[in-house]
């Protein structure tokens, strides 16, 4: 075949069918995102689907998401002509399209606005996605304290009240050296091949960890019964001091919902449960 009857490359082709698999990929990684645990939880328990962790499913998505867009504003360039003068046919042949336009805005308004007000069937949908990723919670490890794995040694035992002392003799009977009171949990769970959470139970030798409350212990997301198992409170007590409180709970009542009727944050309604409360 002579040079002259090979085909030029077509990066007008390329971009299409570009933009056309980048669309996809997107696409699963969101879904994948949608259903996945907790920041707290994946980090903690280093959970991973078809072989990547809760933050490389995010990388994915955020790259191809950008060189997404990226493409399908080449894709609008190398069309643009085809697009501006079908747009302006259809302008100039009648109304139709303009209603269609109109229509098209409108139902995206409401969908903004419902979505943002926490309206059926759209906080159905982000519901299901909450209650799915919060189920993690069932099966998997999680912190004392949000993000625990970003705390120091010297940081993870004032904040849970084991002797740091102590915390060094279980590593060390676990054959795990470390030098620096400064080292993060998760660089030594990865030098040492196991993951935070793995890492916790040798560091506190089968001793339950004070439970931190905190912002960003996902609370709305829990249950009363949730709530109650993690401060190791029983639920009859819980119910009772937020009854103490004008709250009407059950076990399976959301902390969200709860702290929505009173106008206060989650966390406010964990403090009432654990009697913390300022």
């Amino acid at each position: 075949m002579t040079t002259s009857n090979r085909k030029k490359f077509s990066f007008r082709a390329f971009i299409s069918l570009y933009v056309v698999i980048s669309f996809i990929v997107i696409s699963i990684s969101g879904i994948i995102l949608f259903i996945t645990p907790p920041g707290r939880i994946a980090n903690w328990s280093n959970w991973t689907f078809l072989f990547l962790t809760k933050h490389e499913w995010q990388g994915v998505h955020t790259i191809f998401t950008f060189l997404f867009v990226t493409a399908a504003a080449f894709h609008i360039y190398f069309n643009w002509k085809p697009i501006i003068a079908y747009l302006s046919s259809k302008f100039t042949s009648g109304i139709k399209i303009r209603k269609e336009l109109l229509a098209s805005f409108i139902i995206s308004v409401i969908i903004l606005v419902a979505t943002l007000g926490n309206v059926p069937p759209f906080s159905t949908v982000m519901d299901f996605g909450d209650d799915i990723s919060n189920s993690w919670g069932k099966n998997l490890s999680e912190p004392p304290i949000p993000h625990a794995e970003l705390l120091t040694l010297k940081e993870y035992s004032e904040k849970t009240n084991i002797p740091y002392e102590e915390i060094i003799s279980n590593l060390k009977n676990a054959n795990i050296e470390v030098n620096d009171s400064e080292t993060t949990l998760e660089t030594i769970a990865s030098q040492n091949n196991l993951t935070p959470a793995q890492l916790s139970k040798i560091m506190l030798a089968e001793k339950k960890p004070k439970v931190a409350i905190s912002e960003g212990g996902g609370y709305g997301r829990k249950t009363v019964q949730d709530v109650c198992e993690q401060l190791d409170i029983p639920l009859e007590i819980g119910i009772e001091r937020l009854q103490k409180n004008g709250i009407t709970a059950d076990s399976n009542s959301k902390l969200k919902d709860l702290a929505n009727e009173k106008n206060v944050a989650p966390i406010q309604i964990v403090k009432l449960i654990s009697e913390t409360i300022n």
